[in-house]
């Protein structure tokens, strides 16, 4: 392909994985431009015995599908999926030129169903991180998937449609987009800022806009995971990484907050005013409100401000408003991230093991102290590569053969066999 480098861009890069089932994985590469995805049995993979002889060869081109939609055109394009009661949430580059940033849901029974395109106050040039669903109550009807994720800003001062900004965005599981208007486009999105920043003594904030990685640690309640968030500096001037962790009552309550509004091209992003239709906006239909068991039932005036109101007023802010976990000024970035709660004699710790892009590992602890933000601790700093490492997260297992700077692996039949 003219213009593409054929051992880094044409070849068949892996960007999605994900477990199907007991029994299978789905799999979706780039396929030299021409994304394709699969069913494969998770038997090729165990070497203990033969696998049946109809498994071993996994994949045959007759077997695959359309990738559109699922998977990116590119393998430098930043992707994040997740499958969830059989159906795929994913956020993409949706076309050939890496334009539409968009998520998406398929492979299940219903429509696909998709962000508004080429609509730059809903996504723009936006690369995904983690998707993720969430339970709100236990009312199912009350589902949402989140994800996690940075674009150009419209909203920035002095800099709109450049300046990077971290978001969290959610829609309702049940959403199957509007009657007459957001027709297969999602009607309960909405997004709000997520601030990672160092606050200064002369009151100006460093903040650390560019999103790395997502880990939620779940307790007890499924409901309040706590999230931590790694984040790097987008400056060219301060090089430097950092470890928020945020509350899920908090991104919660800034999604029943107010609504951002632009009246014009010529005006300021502010707080709007106006009335709010009812059902509120960003609500997932339920028996609880009546006659709208979907969102099709909406009113015209609900999907009309959906579809103009997507963005949250208030921004979602770190417990105790600062990093757990800095790094400035050092000749590395983090680049992934792991958590794992502890018992100790005094209590419970979270420990953070934290990747770079020299190929170390930092574990670490954050004990509370009297001053604000309490105290890092470093336990361990160890080399694990010699070389650039590849893997995005700590949660994910990489694939042999990666390429170069980038996670996703090519992958043919002959990888398939045992």
């Amino acid at each position: 392909m003219a213009g593409k480098d054929p051992e880094t861009e044409c070849a068949n890069f892996l960007r999605v994985l994900q477990p199907y089932n007991h029994t299978h994985l789905y799999v979706c590469g780039t396929g030299a431009f021409n994304p394709r995805c699969a069913f494969i049995p998770t038997a090729v993979f165990f070497k203990v015995r033969p696998p049946p002889p109809h498994l071993s060869q996994a994949v045959s081109p007759g077997q695959t599908e359309c990738g559109k939609g699922k998977c990116p055109y590119e393998p430098h394009q930043r992707t994040a999926s997740a499958i969830i009661d059989g159906e795929l949430y994913a956020g993409i580059s949706s076309d050939f030129m890496g334009r539409d940033t968009a998520f998406f849901r398929s492979l299940g029974s219903r429509h696909v169903i998709r962000t508004e395109q080429y609509e730059s106050t809903w996504l723009q040039d936006a690369q995904f991180v983690k998707v993720a669903a969430i339970p709100e109550s236990d009312n199912p009807e009350d589902d949402k998937v989140y994800m996690f994720f940075t674009e150009r800003a419209q909203e920035a001062e002095g800099g709109a449609g450049k300046v990077l900004y971290s978001r969290v965005a959610r829609v309702c599981k049940n959403d199957i987009g509007g009657q007459r208007s957001l027709v297969n486009k999602w009607s309960t999105f909405q997004k709000a800022r997520l601030v990672c920043s160092i606050p200064g003594e002369d009151g100006i904030q460093t903040h650390f806009d560019q999103l790395q990685d997502i880990f939620l640690l779940h307790g007890k309640d499924k409901m309040s995971p706590l999230i931590y968030g790694l984040f790097a500096t987008t400056s060219n001037v301060l090089n430097g990484s950092a470890v928020c962790v945020y509350r899920m009552q908090d991104i919660i309550r800034t999604f029943k907050g107010r609504f951002s509004h632009k009246e014009g091209p010529q005006y300021k992003w502010a707080e709007f005013t106006g009335r709010v239709p009812y059902p509120r906006p960003g609500t997932c239909p339920s028996s609880t409100y009546g006659n709208h068991l979907s969102t099709r039932d909406y009113p015209d005036d609900v999907i009309f401000f959906s579809r103009t109101h997507p963005l949250m007023l208030e921004e979602v802010y770190p417990v105790g408003e600062r990093p757990l976990l800095v790094r400035v000024g050092v000749p590395y970035k983090f680049t992934c991230l792991g958590v794992d709660r502890v018992e100790a004699v005094d209590g419970q710790y979270d420990v953070l093991f934290v990747g770079t892009d020299s190929g170390e590992v930092l574990k670490s602890i954050h004990v509370p102290r009297e001053q604000p933000g309490g105290q890092e601790v470093i336990l361990e700093q160890l080399q694990v590569f010699k070389v650039e490492p590849f893997a995005l997260s700590l949660g994910r297992k990489p694939v042999p053969g990666s390429a170069e700077l980038h996670p996703a692996a090519t992958l043919d039949d002959r990888d398939l066999r045992t």
